[in-house]
């Protein structure tokens, strides 16, 4: 095997690691995996996919500013054309409380995909934290659309659709959310 194929083995095998570890809940084991996949990886579509890994677990590391970095890297090298990219730029911003540029990451995730729920979905809670419940109903009202069988959506929906009054319409979102998976317990208390 040559030494490139043999480069881009190891790195693959890094990275299944990093995802084994990750299930298992060893965020700083599935680091070390990644970095070394990172290394080794010679396909540049293989190093957006590895910097993405890393951002994220960075931003469930809590170590924001190295999150923003990765993510930022692989948008850059992936022309800023991809939403889930861009969903997870606005996450982070969020948590390193930079609403106004969250708030553009989402939209410019939009604007890449418009047919991302993650993206509606994650524009429609920035909304809702902000207050503003309307616009959180809408994007919700999409996100559903694109997904009608991920029963988070549904209980979102339900509750900005109670905040606004719309009651009826509430108790039809939580019902379809239980309806979808008995076990999500917020649309039970809702």
């Amino acid at each position: 095997v040559g030494g490139s194929a043999l480069k881009s083995q190891f790195a693959s095998g890094a990275f299944e690691l990093s995802l084994q570890k990750t299930s298992v809940g060893d965020i700083r084991g599935a680091m070390a995996s990644l970095e070394l996949a990172l290394r080794y990886a010679g396909d540049p579509s293989d190093s957006v996919t590895i910097q993405n890994s890393i951002a994220v677990s960075y931003y469930f590391l809590d170590v924001l500013d190295s999150a923003l970095f990765y993510v930022e890297k692989s948008i850059s090298q992936n022309n800023g054309e991809n939403s889930g990219l861009l969903n997870n730029k606005g996450l982070i911003l969020e948590a390193l409380r930079r609403p106004e540029d969250a708030l553009a990451s989402y939209n410019l995730g939009i604007a890449a995909d418009s047919n991302d729920f993650l993206v509606w979905l994650n524009r429609g809670i920035f909304f809702d934290k902000k207050g503003l419940d309307s616009s959180a109903l809408s994007d919700y009202d999409v996100a559903v659309k694109l997904n009608p069988t991920e029963p988070q959506i549904w209980n979102n929906k339900g509750v900005m659709s109670s905040a606004l009054g719309k009651h009826e319409e509430a108790i039809a979102d939580f019902e379809t959310a239980i309806r979808l998976d008995s076990t999500y317990e917020l649309a039970w208390f809702n």
